[in-house]
């Protein structure tokens, strides 16, 4: 069920995008805007009462229309720190603020637009895994394969 939600979620931000760039050719501004829109809508969903998801899917579906070379950076990223750590939002955190990195190197000029959309939607999964990053640094994140609830910090394994 959880690959068919990414997968959903990543191919929808991702034809947004390329729909975009279909209608605008050659102007990069209107696919980093709609790579904008698709992750804030997905994050802020109005039938959902403005409650979604964390964006991580759909940022990765957008970042794959926008420049693929970036997502397969952040997918490495993602996969280096998963497989060190086993903690998925870690993961997801590290990837999202690769992504500027990545973004810069691989795409030119940087316009307003491309600045605005290359640093905002990284941020915004970031502030939305806020839950998260609190867990992790209490020490009560569950790692992936581990059972609900459970950390890994000294003073649990003390207790």
């Amino acid at each position: 069920m959880g690959l068919a939600t990414l997968l959903l979620d990543l191919g929808k931000a991702y034809a947004g995008v390329m729909i975009a760039k279909q209608l605008a050719p050659g102007i990069y501004d209107v696919a980093v805007a709609a790579a904008v829109a698709a992750v804030v809508g997905h994050v802020f969903p109005v039938w959902l009462g403005f409650r979604g998801g964390k964006g991580v899917a759909s940022a990765l579906g957008v970042f794959l229309a926008l420049t693929w070379p970036s997502a397969a950076g952040i997918v490495l990223v993602f996969a280096v720190v998963f497989t060190l750590t086993r903690y998925v939002s870690f993961a997801s955190i590290m990837g999202a603020a690769s992504f500027p990195l990545f973004g810069f190197h691989f795409v030119k000029p940087w316009t307003p637009m491309v600045v605005f959309g290359f640093v905002f939607i990284p941020a915004l999964i970031i502030v939305k895994h806020h839950e998260n990053i609190r867990r992790l640094l209490n020490g009560t994140e569950s790692r992936f394969g581990g059972k609900p609830g459970q950390g890994t910090s000294k003073r649990k394994a003390e207790a």
